[in-house]
């Protein structure tokens, strides 16, 4: 189940694939669509004028307004525990109408970014309302940091644990790539973990042979020799010194790695080579191994407590005309981003005509298509109006239509503001396949 994406504001963020539940109950009861339509109109009107994309490359107010359909939208959203924050949405709303446009279209990371997604206030418009162990589809059901998790549709709304810090796994886990995975037992394949965190139960030690291949084996005793630099290679807590396992060097003792010195300590390679407390959230440090601790990182000269990376600011990029390389540049309206070329891996960006509803919006080749995908906003923004469906078979310029409108591609679509089109028929928001 993918990570928290927002369905109806997803569609800028590169319609993040959200999966879809069904919605609860026949009958909602009446939902005040007003701050939805607020910022409907807001961005409705901004994207006309500026000819940047916000929800799509519709121009025209009103065929804009009619593709988000915002009161059908609120209720469609409520039935299945989804609400609008009226705070975050007015001022969203205020951020879109404030906003330049060449703000409206910006750039993160180096890619053609969404000013939707990327603005906090419009990133919080949805609410969700469901538990933790309710049934969802979406991760805009569950309420709070829960996120919408399972291997088959309807999931349960969980506890994220996909991302993870070194100390933040059950005591019985460890943070991997995927997240918080189970620790190995006696005998099992185990792989490299972090330094600080064991991937094999308590009392035992992932041990790698020449191919680097881990299997978890109980852990040297005092005196017995060792070779690997390990807090867990030993038995009781003892440290791998000189070959041999041995009791942790004190404070102040000499040392020549960090696990000389036992976990709570580091080997202060700046002052003498000698065994150190861990430094606490806040102070100085350095670029030595284990300075700030099992909590902590080294950021910016800092002890600070783990945490994902914050996402680098929107930045702004100068608008150019047709013909003109558009590979850090935003294209004049009318006009998209397209790559050619031989080289996939760095593919000529030019601004050309952008198709027209119901035209092809593919790249020509299998290698630019992808090239495309992975250029941010660029794939979805690609057409003169509407919205570039590069979630079904053949990518055309379609205009996004609300629960209950007509569609020709069953399954995932983008000619469904639902983005899921069942029987010819836009579905509702959260809905299985």
């Amino acid at each position: 189940m993918p990570p928290r994406a927002p369905a109806r504001l997803a569609l800028p963020a590169l319609l993040a694939l959200a999966a879809l539940v069904p919605a609860c109950g026949d009958d909602p009861a009446p939902t005040d669509a007003s701050p939805l339509c607020a910022l409907y109109r807001a961005a409705c009107e901004r994207q006309a004028a500026c000819g940047v994309y916000l929800y799509s490359n519709t121009a025209d107010v009103d065929a804009c307004l009619a593709e988000l359909d915002c009161v059908g939208t609120a209720a469609s959203m409520a039935a299945a525990d989804v609400t609008v924050s009226t705070a975050d949405a007015t001022a969203c709303a205020a951020a879109i109408t404030a906003a330049s446009c060449a703000e409206l279209a910006p750039w993160q990371d180096g890619r053609p970014a969404s000013f939707i997604s990327g603005t906090p206030a419009c990133a919080a418009t949805l609410v969700g309302g469901r538990a933790e162990g309710e049934a969802c589809a979406s991760s805009e059901q569950c309420a709070g940091a829960l996120t919408c998790r399972g291997q088959t549709c309807p999931g349960t709304c969980q506890v994220d644990a996909s991302a993870c810090q070194r100390d933040s796994c059950p005591a019985d886990q460890f943070c991997d790539l995927g997240g918080c995975a189970p620790r190995a037992g006696r005998g099992m394949p185990c792989e490299i973990g972090d330094d600080f965190v064991n991937t094999c139960a308590d009392g035992l030690f992932c041990q790698f042979d020449a191919a680097l291949n881990g299997t978890c084996v109980d852990p040297t005793p005092r005196g017995g020799a060792c070779t690997a630099a390990s807090y867990f290679a030993c038995a009781g807590g003892d440290a791998c010194v000189d070959g041999t396992c041995q009791a942790p060097r004190a404070p102040g003792a000499g040392c020549s790695t960090a696990t000389d010195c036992g976990m709570g300590n580091f080997c202060d390679f700046d002052h003498g080579n000698v065994c150190a407390p861990w430094r606490p959230l806040g102070a100085a440090c350095g670029a030595i191994f284990a300075e700030c601790g099992l909590h902590g990182d080294c950021v910016e000269g800092t002890c600070q407590a783990l945490r994902d990376p914050a996402p680098s600011p929107l930045m702004t990029r100068p608008t150019v005309a047709a013909g003109a390389d558009c590979a850090d540049a935003n294209c004049a309206a009318g006009l998209a981003c397209r790559p050619s070329g031989s080289d996939p891996a760095n593919p000529i960006w030019r601004c050309e005509p952008a198709a027209a509803l119901g035209a092809s919006c593919e790249p020509p080749t299998e290698a630019l298509r992808f090239a495309l995908l992975f250029a941010g906003q660029r794939a979805v923004a690609a057409c003169a109006q509407g919205v570039c469906d590069v979630l079904a078979p053949t990518w055309t310029c379609v205009s996004p239509q609300p629960p209950g409108g007509a569609c020709h591609h069953d399954g995932l679509t983008a000619e469904c503001t639902s983005l899921r089109c069942e029987a010819g028929v836009c579905a509702e928001f959260f809905t299985c396949p």
